[in-house]
């Protein structure tokens, strides 16, 4: 194993913005990646990001884009997303990219996964009073302790398998989870359930009736009620940042979903949980059971047998929510408010119908989240151990 420094192996280069105001840079098909895109990967590789650019815009950044296998580094808040180029591209300023010398001898995988087993401390390394950055020259000399080509190759197949079985798992659930969300869409939005013949219900000239409420039609028989009479709204207790525990057997779920683990959990079954204060207020999350569930967040859990927790969770929806939250310096959701969500109550048997579907998805979701956790754990734990030669391989 030997001693090198990044600047050494490969070439740092700076991401850049093209002119925001100049439409002739934007919304183009070259892909241009910022590190929230990265939050929002579950994958090793990226291709693209929310926004692109032309090749106006390009041409503003560098004369050529960063090539395929290039790493990813954010090195201004947040420090530390990682990622792999899938295919050539750009970045913004808040990415020192590092683009390997001589692919065959230094493999982009095993420098991504050595990036990933300091990711903790590269947070120490940004300078700077408004925000920390980390410059390119403390990137060039970064020192990585590197075996031979292919040792390196071995050990991110190692950990890149343990990877793309996450990601095969994140891929599942994400189907799952639209597949649901479109049911509800055309039984309970488009109002295309099955009818007693099996036909969709409006479609097929079922009978609707004028809500007022709604100002739309409804099927016959359906009523509309407020989310305050059909379900229960809270805020539970709330735990700081330093009572997490890192190695707690239940999850902590804050303003940003998991935030953490501690040694106790406060409910004991799946909960729908709202964001209600703060950056990501209107965002939710169905729990996992037995989580810690802080004051950040509102439930809402059904009090009656006119509506069930799953109907509730995929009726609901960023636009909607967002419609509840007031305040400009911190937005904010209160109970008082979105206890007036309307909500349109199905009859019983359509309502149990949809019911045992969403269950039995929910079952399927809450064992590739545990794999997910299980793999995640064993990838956590033999990263280091590759990384600096505790462990070897074959």
């Amino acid at each position: 194993m030997k001693k090198v420094k990044l600047g050494e192996i490969a070439e740092i280069r700076n991401g850049a913005t093209p002119d925001t105001k100049n439409f002739d840079f934007w919304d183009g098909n070259i892909s241009w990646i910022t590190p929230n895109d990265l939050s929002n990967n579950n994958s090793k590789y990226i291709s693209k990001g929310e926004r692109s650019i032309t090749e106006k815009g390009a041409k503003r950044i560098s004369p050529k884009p960063l090539p395929q296998n290039t790493v990813l580094l954010s090195t201004r808040a947040p420090i530390g997303y990682l990622a792999i180029a899938s295919n050539d591209l750009y970045t913004n300023q808040g990415f020192k990219n590092i683009v390997i010398k001589n692919a065959n001898e230094f493999s982009a995988n095993y420098i991504y996964y050595y990036l990933s087993s300091v990711r903790e401390k590269l947070s120490y390394l940004g300078a700077g009073t408004t925000f920390k950055e980390i410059s390119g020259n403390v990137i060039k000399q970064m020192t990585l302790f590197l075996p031979d080509y292919s040792t390196q190759q071995k050990i991110a197949a190692i950990l890149s398998s343990l990877d793309d079985k996450i990601e095969t798992n994140n891929k599942i659930a994400s189907v799952l989870e639209k597949m649901m969300k479109e049911i509800y869409h055309y039984w309970f939005v488009q109002f295309d359930f099955p009818d007693k013949n099996g036909k969709p219900y409006q479609s097929s000239g079922g009978e609707m009736v004028y809500n007022q409420t709604l100002k739309r039609l409804i099927p016959k028989g359906w009523e509309v009620k407020t989310i305050g009479t059909v379900a229960t709204l809270y805020q539970p207790k709330t735990i700081s940042a330093d009572e997490l525990i890192f190695d707690g057997k239940y999850l902590v779920y804050g303003a940003n979903g998991i935030v953490g683990n501690y040694d106790k959990y406060n409910h004991e079954n799946n909960e729908i949980a709202i964001c209600c204060r703060g950056a990501s207020c209107g965002q939710y999350v169905m729990t996992q059971p037995c989580s810690w569930i802080t004051g950040n967040a509102m439930i809402v859990t059904p009090n009656s047998n006119t509506i069930t927790k799953e109907y509730l969770y995929y009726g609901l929806s960023i636009p909607v929510i967002s419609k509840f939250i007031t305040g400009s310096a911190q937005p904010q959701i209160t109970r008082t408010n979105l206890e007036l969500m309307k909500v349109v109550i199905p009859n019983n048997r359509l309502l149990c119908k949809f019911d045992m579907t969403a269950i039995k998805i929910r079952e399927q979701l809450q064992n590739i989240f545990k794999q997910t956790q299980t793999l995640t754990a064993l990838r956590d734990f033999l990263l280091p151990l590759l990384m600096n030669g505790q462990a070897s391989v074959r």
